[in-house]
């Protein structure tokens, strides 16, 4: 008898279990989605951006991939970007033609600080 009520709360358990696999992989945004960072000078609050949006990817909640786009990092910042870049496979450091001609190491600077956390 008991081994029959372990045995039918496993059989739901995985069943649950897969279902619950089955939707996330239906809610998750599709494969090739990318991510653009951009940061210059010595790349100031670079690594926090990253490893915010890095725990994005490495839950898998975003699938793809992450760039810092090199926007006119000193060499202590092409360092530091190359040292995270390290880290995590889907990191990539792309040149600086695809910052699209904008200054500023992110929406928040270029907006001036207006966003909201």
């Amino acid at each position: 008898m008991i081994a029959k009520i372990i045995s039918c709360t496993l059989a739901a358990a995985g069943l649950l279990l897969f279902l619950w696999c089955l939707a996330g992989a239906f809610l998750l945004p599709a494969h090739g989605f990318t991510l653009r960072c951009r940061a210059c000078g010595d790349g100031e609050g670079l690594e926090q951006r990253i490893r915010g949006a890095a725990w994005l990817f490495d839950t898998g909640l975003i699938r793809g991939s992450l760039e810092i786009a090199d926007c006119g990092l000193s060499p202590v910042g092409l360092d530091r970007a190359r040292r995270l870049a390290r880290s995590r496979r889907y990191i990539e450091i792309v040149p600086e033609e695809s910052c699209g001609g904008t200054t500023g190491a992110d929406t928040r600077e270029r907006s001036g600080g207006d966003l909201s956390e």
